[in-house]
This record gives structure tokens, sequence and C-alpha cells, in this order.
């Protein structure tokens, strides 16, 4: 038989509590955590990232412990995970349809939505896989699940036939073509940054590209155009890489 002595350094070698050990409870599963670490983020240790992890473990124990005590489980009506890859398709545009499928499923149309961002694509597609992506060297955002994730969130936040329908109706009201006051408003409706809006409309084809970094460089100050046109700043806005 294990000794209370031997009990007790098991608890400390795993980090845990001598509770734990003791309880008839099956063991739980343990988490399959997921990293995204860009490389400003690199001065994180091994230490310290196995830190967080434990840390989460342990939330996660104590929440899934407060659900069987109150008899209150969390209902869960996600949807089933997307393929984000499959063949003669980008994932670039695998997150276009995946983002338009959402829209549907959850009645949003094409109008705009609050902040949400690539981590919800992440959760749509990878939420049960082991993903641990810390910097090797490479380009931030090249692999296949970072680009699906990024191409969702872009299109979630800023669905092509909605941005174009506005962009259209402003442009014919007015008869200039594309400006700047239009970009800032579309930004404004959709709750995106101005860089956001403007490479969106890079992309569409509705502007040049290379329309936002020729601004920057002038430079273009986006907050105080906004206030000349009467739009109000918006205390947080989604950030969508470049």
């Amino acid at each position: 038989r294990i000794t209370a002595k031997e009990l007790v350094t098991l608890a400390t070698l795993y980090g845990r509590s001598l509770s734990e050990w003791l309880t008839k409870k099956p063991a739980p599963v343990p988490l399959v955590p997921q990293f995204r670490m860009p490389p400003r983020e690199l001065s994180l240790t091994e230490a310290e990232i196995r830190d967080a992890v434990s840390t989460l473990e342990s939330l996660a124990r104590d929440y899934a412990g407060l659900e069987e005590t109150t008899a209150l489980p969390l209902v869960r009506r996600h949807p089933a995970p997307y393929a984000y890859e499959g063949p003669g398709i980008t994932p670039e545009m695998r997150g276009e349809e995946v983002a338009a499928e959402e829209r549907t499923r959850l009645g949003l149309g094409d109008g705009p939505i609050h902040d949400l961002r690539s981590v919800l694509g992440h959760f749509l597609s990878t939420r049960h896989a082991a993903d641990v992506s810390l910097w090797n060297g490479t380009a931030w955002g090249r692999a296949t699940a970072e680009k699906f994730a990024d191409s969702f969130a872009k299109n979630f936040l800023m669905p092509r036939t909605g941005v174009n329908r506005l962009l259209s109706e402003m442009v014919s009201a007015h008869g200039k073509g594309v400006t700047a006051a239009d970009v800032l408003t579309l930004a404004h409706h959709f709750r995106v940054s101005a860089e956001a809006i403007f490479r969106r409309l890079e992309e569409l084809k509705r502007l040049p590209a290379g329309t936002w970094d020729s601004l920057r460089a002038n430079p273009f100050q986006p907050d105080k155009a906004r206030c000349t046109l009467g739009l109000p700043l918006s205390a947080r806005e989604p950030a969508l890489p470049s």
C-alpha cells in the first residue's frame, strides 16, 4: 500500500492538491492546449508556458466541479468543426465559405457585428486539435489553420456582399468614385479599424493595391478624419492581420 509520505511526495511532484489523489472520481482527461505565439511573445520560457497550462487546467477542473455541485451543466450547442483544408481549395477560400455559412446559421445576413476575431475561426475548425505553434523562424501566419482563421475573421467581420453593396450605394449617391469618407463610413458601419477596411477594399479590387500604405506614408490620420466627418471614435476596434 502507498504510504502517506509517498502521497504527499506525489502531490508535490505533480503540482496537485492532496485531495485530488484521495478522490474516488476518475482522473480528468488532460486538456490539449493550443498555443499560437507570434514573434513578439517569444520571451516566454518553457516554465512560464507550463505554468499557464497548469493554471488553465486548474480553472477548468474548478468549473467542472462547480457544474457538478450545482447540477447545472453548461448547455453546449456548438456547431460541428469545419474542415479548413481540402483538395482544390485554399484556406483563404475556405475561410470565406465558412464565414458565409456561419453568418447564415446565426441569421446575421451581411450587416455589421460586434468584435469577433480569428479565434472564432480556430474554435470552428481546430478546437479539438493539438496545435502548439511556437514560432520557428518562418513568417507568422503561414500555417494552413492560421490562414483559414485570418480569412474567416475578415470575411465574417467584413462580408464581401455587404461591403460591396454599401460602398456601391454611397458611390452612386455622390457620383465621385470611392472617397476616404466612404471608406471610413464603412469602417464605422462594420466596426473595424481604418486599416482593416482599406486593406479589405484593396483585396476586393475596390481600391488600388497599396492605397493604405500610401496614405500612411503621407501621413493619413484616421481619427482626425473621423472627427471631421462627425463619426464617433470607437473605444475598441477589432484588430485584423494586415
